[in-house]
């Protein structure tokens, strides 16, 4: 026979049988603060009932949390809750373009990390790690078997201190000890930007704070030497900084174009946010811009301006 419990809070009824619980909605209210907390009093009795009377041990935490992702979810599909440090982390990390870090590019080969290639000017460089080194230790701890996040979170870390690495090297009897001093490293907004023919090129990789910065600095560089016409790609950039979002396409727009315009329940939320400077590039010169299903937020709001002023042909998913 199913175990039936029935009990009442104020105007909430709620009855558990075999393991589900039904609560009665609360009764509708004109002030929203008055139903905010007949919602939290809702949730607090379907909380105390799971972590009471729920089959197996609950954790509180998780639970909460959960329950807070659930909300987030129901909105959109970009609502995220950031519960653990290491998101919030890497958040600053993609905004901000800087984290402390050795500056290696590694990845799992074999069950270990390997180094793809140290970045020029960076402590791992300097040191002298070198691009196919098998990073055996960290700190004494082995590495096989451990996965690329935890890797890269153990090598990351506050500028000034200090990780030791052990690494084997091809043609290299004996492993070798590196101790190496966290630098603050910058990641490149603009990893690679240069000239195929007549043709420039620009790969926009993130929004991060210096991305109006480096774009114009590439487009600069490229048009003195010349070229014909340029391809600015967004593919696989999931987006950044809404500032900067305005900023690369201030560099492809004439001056007082409508870039992006957004909207919301408070009023200082409703902004239209235009180009306030001559284009940058020579808008003689054709442009093409490349996306695909990975380009979001930011990339779409730029490749949207520069579609919606007809300054460039959109390419892709």
């Amino acid at each position: 026979m199913s175990l039936r419990k029935v009990w009442k809070a104020g105007a909430l009824t709620a009855l558990v049988v075999s393991g589900m619980w039904y609560f009665a909605p609360p009764r509708a209210e004109e002030d929203p603060f008055a139903r905010m907390d007949k919602g939290f009093n809702l949730f607090a009795e379907v909380y105390k009932a799971v972590i009471r009377d729920y089959v197996e041990e609950v954790d509180p935490e998780e639970s909460i949390h959960a329950a807070i992702r659930g909300m987030l979810e129901s909105l959109d599909p970009y609502s995220q809750f950031l519960s653990e440090k290491a998101s919030v982390d890497q958040l600053k990390i993609d905004t901000t373009g800087e984290f402390g870090g050795l500056g290696i590019q590694i990845s799992i080969i074999g069950d270990v990390p390997v180094v793809i290639s140290p970045i020029e000017g960076t402590p791992a460089y300097d040191i002298g790690l070198q691009a196919g080194d098998r990073i055996v230790r960290i700190n004494g701890e082995p590495t096989k078997g451990k996965g690329i996040a935890e890797i890269v979170n153990t090598l990351r870390g506050k500028p000034g201190t200090q990780v030791t690495i052990t690494i084997e090297r091809e043609g290299v009897e004996s492993p070798i000890d590196y101790t190496i001093t966290r630098a603050v490293i910058k990641i490149k907004a603009v990893p690679l930007a240069t000239r195929i023919g007549d043709v420039g090129y620009i790969r926009l990789a993130r929004f991060s704070k210096v991305a109006g910065d480096e774009v114009e600095a590439a487009l600069r560089d490229l048009m003195a030497q010349g070229i014909e016409g340029l391809i600015l790609d967004l593919r696989s950039n999931p987006g950044g900084l809404l500032v900067e979002a305005c900023e690369v396409a201030d560099k492809f727009l004439e001056e007082g174009k409508l870039i992006v315009s957004t909207k919301g329940r408070v009023g200082d939320q409703n902004r239209h946010y235009y180009s306030e400077h001559p284009p940058v590039l020579d808008p003689k010169v054709p442009l093409v811009v490349l996306v695909d299903r990975g380009s979001a937020s930011a990339s779409e709001i730029v490749a949207g301006a520069i579609q919606d002023h007809d300054r460039g042909l959109i390419v892709g998913e």
